[in-house]
């Protein structure tokens, strides 16, 4: 499997070959990885790879020999993500390159059936889509103080987020909800660009006692400290094609934590909310009083949906896709 990852060094074992990339721009890391696999195509013979996203395309059809079957796991709508959304020419350039680079491949993993629907559109004809959606590997719900011993919480409901702190995940609507529910704190778990917006609001709202971010935290971690939590939020808002489409994973971290969830009424999260009655979808354009309003009703009604959660998280997890996998590789 190859995809691009930051890493110290290049490292060699038996599985894995990690690559550092250099650059901070998306393309100018995406070059630097391909023109470091291009090195290794000696090292590397395989009748199966894996293109885990749009920027392993080209390397992944490099790397493959005339017998090799590539396999494009196209986790987003990548000609539609957010990044792009105010810059016309980067995504017409990436719609272009992801069309040419699939020439070659016949199998499409999605997330979701409208990803599958889009993509279906998107490329020529002849390609045959699996869905398989952002499941995490399932974990029984652990008992955890993390976050109130870590904080110093005493009383009342944690509520977390967990992710990259950015645009179009309705962080800042969510800090003004908080001054609404003064027997709550909220938990940011994840850093980006916002931070120094997140704190200055912090500050000036007198909000120190109420609102903590906890940096980024490693995945391996993340179970304990969401089991630590009451509810979970993921309020996206729809900024880009991509993200209206979204069915993030943390949807399904919350439920192995036994934790209702909180999220915009974009219709794949609105699917499994309606399906498995683990929270509640409100519109992306809430405001923060109506977004208040849904915290509070989940948590009066916590009990219910938990047990929710944990039925649910039975069926949402990365077992349950074994067979699907099996037919994507052995057929």
């Amino acid at each position: 499997m190859i995809s691009l990852e930051e890493s110290i060094d290049i490292k060699y074992s038996f599985e894995n070959i990690t690559i550092k990339v250099d650059g901070e721009r998306a393309f100018t890391r995406m070059n630097s990885f391909y023109k470091k696999i291009k090195k290794l195509k000696k090292e590397i013979s395989a009748d199966l790879i894996f293109a885990d996203d749009f920027f392993s395309l080209k390397p992944a059809n490099y790397l493959a020999s005339k017998n090799s079957e590539v396999i494009y796991d196209s986790r987003e709508i990548y000609s539609e993500i957010a990044s792009l959304t105010n810059s016309f020419f980067r995504q017409q350039l990436q719609s272009f390159l992801e069309k040419k680079w699939i020439k070659r491949i016949k199998k499409v993993i999605v997330t979701g059936k409208a990803d599958k629907d889009y993509l279906s559109q998107h490329f020529k004809k002849g390609k045959k889509y699996f869905i398989i959606p952002n499941y995490p590997p399932f974990k029984d719900k652990i008992e955890s103080n993390f976050l109130r011993d870590r904080f110093n919480i005493t009383q009342g409901y944690i509520i977390i987020y967990q992710g990259m702190l950015s645009e179009g995940r309705g962080i800042e609507k969510l800090c003004k909800a908080m001054k609404l529910l003064p027997a709550s704190s909220l938990c940011l778990a994840g850093d980006g660009a916002l931070k120094d917006r997140i704190i200055e609001f912090i500050e000036t709202n007198n909000l120190q006692n109420q609102i903590f971010l906890t940096g980024l935290v490693p995945y391996e971690k993340l179970h304990e400290i969401t089991c630590s939590a009451d509810l979970g939020i993921s309020f996206i808002q729809p900024i880009s094609y991509s993200y209206q489409l979204a069915l993030p994973n943390k949807m399904f971290e919350y439920a192995m934590a036994n934790i209702p969830v909180l999220v915009s009424d974009l219709p794949q999260m609105k699917a499994i909310i309606e399906k498995y009655n683990t929270g509640i979808a409100i519109s992306p354009e809430s405001s923060s009083e109506e977004i208040a309003r849904a915290i509070n009703t989940l948590l009066h009604n916590k009990a219910d949906y938990s047990e929710n959660c944990k039925k649910a998280s039975q069926e949402l997890c990365w077992e349950s896709n074994e067979k699907l996998i099996k037919e994507i590789i052995f057929k």
